[in-house]
């Protein structure tokens, strides 16, 4: 057990910050401005106190949420990837024939690319820049599209020729791509909505919807 006094001088040397109320969290402030980082610069770019003067806290303040560069970009993916999961399976889940739920899925991903450009720089530039060990996006992507899978082979998805797990890899890589592009790559893609033909096609048997 550690004295109160103790207790203080411990949290002093430790960088704990202090909370001041109606303010957003420390934590919450530091995962925000490393993700915006970590897009622009890469995990090699950025350093810790970098972001620490971003959010405009002390290195020991930030040290006491993350001990180091690796946990903080682990957290920050995990924590982005959870947020993608949750919005994809919330609007999925809503009750609703295969036909809507695909639709939703089409809507969550349009929604990613215009929104989430930052978490998608950050995934492609992991993706084509690999480093030694595991990889927390490739991890993150991994169980999304486990979890989607999943969801939609219990819903009666997919096609003899195209099985469910492809065809969500091809939907969501390309989006991924899409949203990370550069202004000069952008112009590859046609202005035309077709997210949701493209899921109906890759996702239902006779590729056409009854809506």
């Amino acid at each position: 057990m550690i004295a109160v006094d103790d207790k203080k001088r411990y949290d002093k040397t430790m960088g704990r910050p202090k909370k001041i109320e109606g303010q957003v969290p420390t934590k919450e402030r530091i995962l925000v401005a490393a993700e915006m980082a970590f897009a622009e610069s890469g995990l090699n770019g950025v350093r810790l106190r970098q972001v620490a003067d971003i959010v405009g806290i002390r290195a020991p303040s930030l040290l006491y949420h993350f001990p180091t560069k690796q946990a903080l970009y682990n957290e920050v993916i995990r924590r982005i990837f959870n947020e993608l999961e949750r919005a994809v399976l919330d609007g999925m889940q809503t009750s609703g024939s295969l036909e809507q739920q695909i639709g939703q899925l089409a809507d969550t991903l349009v929604m990613l690319v215009s929104t989430r450009q930052t978490f998608l720089r950050l995934v492609v530039r992991e993706i084509l820049s690999p480093t030694e060990g595991e990889s927390p996006a490739i991890e993150g992507l991994e169980r999304l599209v486990d979890v989607l899978t999943s969801f939609l082979v219990a819903r009666g998805a997919g096609t003899d020729k195209i099985p469910v797990r492809e065809a969500i890899m091809q939907l969501i890589s390309g989006f991924l791509l899409r949203g990370a592009a550069a202004p000069s790559v952008s112009t590859l893609w046609t202005e035309q909505p077709a997210t949701e033909a493209m899921a109906f096609r890759l996702l239902l048997a006779n590729g056409t919807t009854s809506k």
